[in-house]
């Protein structure tokens, strides 16, 4: 039995079959690489029986008159500063659907019947286990004459979910280097959005920007136009293909092109839904990275449920924390925070990062940031020279 367990809590009266939602839970934190003796869903019964050492976030699923009844450990949570997600079909008339302490707390409407949708949901409640970051970037890879006013409303889409969306007639300053912005913002992006029409990759700044993505690891989402078969030489790559209809009035390319609103919420459905395997996958290979080159040096690992990794060879008790995307200050101090609640104090805690496509104006200013704090940034460059281990 695992000492060690993400807690899912489930209150409040589901209208759909919980074991659904479960099921796909359970997908996502498989692709994220957590084992089921790792997490655990609590009922209102075992909710008072959490274990308030390791990580817990709940759902409240509302109903009509709900702000009538009495659920005494909402208070409890809610005391204790953990995360309680309200789940409704639809915003209408929440304040009536949730119990009076959840009111001020935004809801998140998930649809019923054929639009009921998890989406969302899931990535909402993984973000609140710390286990997918809660910086949601996509980068969208177009070519202007084709899909320019399709890549426009996949941008409003995006950005209505929450997500930061790179696109780079919105995304890219005045008199900076359009290309080295370019690879940095993909550096940080979950996902990329290729928009792969008829003439996409005839093109060598688009093809480029999929070659990036490829060699630095970055998960792709394909959405194929009619016409265009998938790529075989995208390794990591999802494909969504459309059809004729799912364009209006027939317009599939140039400037009277627009998608459907339906094409539109596949699309942002697919990102959602792929987003926790694309993390996973970089996260694993910074993994790997590390955990190869200190076993080539004869140096022993341990890796933590809670996808961390600590060493204590040189009488040093170190700990290295994978961190996806451009590493900055604020995530530099979530991630000691965190560390500080589930190892020993006395820790060297180290962050370890992919510097491939950085701008080297942000290496150096890690570089900077490692002469000033106590947590130390090290990236995949950095980890290849073993002095750093011996310091």
């Amino acid at each position: 039995m695992a000492d060690f367990k993400y807690q899912i809590g489930l209150m409040g009266r589901p209208w759909f079959d919980i074991e659904i939602m479960r099921s796909l839970l359970s997908s996502q934190l498989t692709d994220l690489g957590i084992s089921p003796e790792y997490y655990e869903f609590l009922d209102e019964v075992s909710l008072p029986k959490r274990d308030v050492k390791s990580p817990f976030v709940c759902i409240f699923f509302g109903y009509e008159h709900a702000n009538r009844d009495v659920y005494s450990d909402i208070s409890d949570i809610i005391e204790d500063s953990l995360p309680i997600i309200p789940v409704v079909s639809d915003l209408t008339n929440y304040s009536s659907k949730v119990p009076s302490e959840l009111i001020a707390i935004n809801g998140l409407a998930i649809g019923e019947g054929a639009q009921l949708d998890f989406s969302h949901l899931l990535t909402c409640v993984l973000e609140n286990l710390s286990l997918l970051r809660k910086d949601r970037r996509i980068f969208i890879s177009y070519r202007r004459d084709d899909t320019r006013e399709i890549a426009l409303q996949l941008y409003d889409a995006f950005q209505a979910q929450n997500f930061d969306t790179f696109l780079d007639t919105h995304s890219i300053q005045p008199a900076v280097n359009m290309q080295d912005n370019l690879w940095h913002r993909l550096a940080d992006s979950d996902v990329v959005v290729l928009l792969d029409s008829p003439n996409f990759r005839t093109s060598k700044w688009t093809m480029l920007e999929q070659a990036q993505a490829n060699a630095t690891s970055i998960q792709i989402l394909h959405v194929l136009w009619p016409s265009v078969d998938e790529d075989p030489y995208s390794a990591l790559s999802e494909f969504l293909q459309l059809g004729a209809d799912s364009f209006r009035a027939g317009k599939v390319t140039g400037k009277q092109a627009r998608l459907r609103k339906s094409s539109i919420v596949a699309i942002c459905a697919k990102v959602e839904s792929i987003r926790a395997k694309a993390l996973a996958f970089r996260h694993a290979y910074l993994v790997d990275q590390f955990c190869d080159i200190c076993r080539d040096n004869g140096i022993k690992v341990n890796l933590h449920p809670q996808r961390y990794i600590s060493t204590s060879d040189y009488g040093v008790n170190a700990v290295y924390v994978p961190a996806i995307g451009v590493p900055n200050a604020y995530r530099i101090n979530q991630i000691e925070s965190a560390i500080a609640t589930q190892h020993s104090s006395d820790a060297v805690v180290n962050v370890i990062y992919d510097n491939r496509g950085l701008l080297e104006s942000w290496t150096s200013h890690l570089i900077w940031l490692n002469s000033h704090l106590k947590i130390k940034v090290l990236s995949v460059a950095d980890l290849k020279n073993m002095k750093w281990f011996k310091a």
